[in-house]
C-alpha cells in the first residue's frame, strides 16, 4: 500500500495503471491529517537539506540527491533493523559502506527476565 497525498500527480489514471501493473494499492490521506503525512514530511525535509547542501557546496544537486537516496536506502533503519532496500528486493545492497554492525546476544539470565511475568 502506497499512501500519498491528494496532490494531482497522483489522483490521475496513468498513476493508477503504474499502481496496478507494479502490483501496489494506492490511498490517499485524509486531508489535514498530520500525522500519516508527518513521515513524508520528515522525509521530505532531509531530502532538501541535501539539495540544499549541494547548492551550497556549488555541486550538481540532481548528483548529491542521488546519493543521499543511495545512501539512505542502504542504512539499518531502527525499527525494522533492515534497510529499505533489503525490505525491497530481500538482499543487501552493493555499497561501500561498512557492514552492520551484529546485534549482542541476550545471556540467559536476561532472556529469563523479559520472560519473567511482571509483578503489580
Amino acid at each position: 500500500v502506497m499512501k500519498t497525498d491528494n496532490g494531482s500527480p497522483f489522483n490521475s489514471n496513468s498513476f493508477a495503471h503504474f499502481a496496478f501493473y507494479s502490483g501496489f494499492t494506492h490511498r490517499q490521506i485524509t486531508p489535514r491529517w498530520p500525522r500519516p503525512n508527518a513521515q513524508a514530511e520528515s522525509f521530505n525535509k532531509s531530502l532538501m537539506k541535501a539539495a540544499r547542501a549541494a547548492t551550497v557546496e556549488i555541486k550538481c544537486w540532481k548528483q548529491n540527491l542521488h546519493k543521499f537516496l543511495c545512501q539512505y536506502r542502504a542504512t539499518l533503519h531502527p525499527s525494522t533493523g533492515f534497510s529499505p532496500y533489503h525490505l525491497m528486493f530481500g538482499c543487501a545492497s552493493q555499497t561501500r559502506l561498512p557492514p552492520p554492525p551484529k546485534r549482542p546476544k541476550l545471556n540467559t539470565r536476561q532472556a529469563e527476565i523479559k520472560t519473567e511475568p511482571r509483578q503489580t
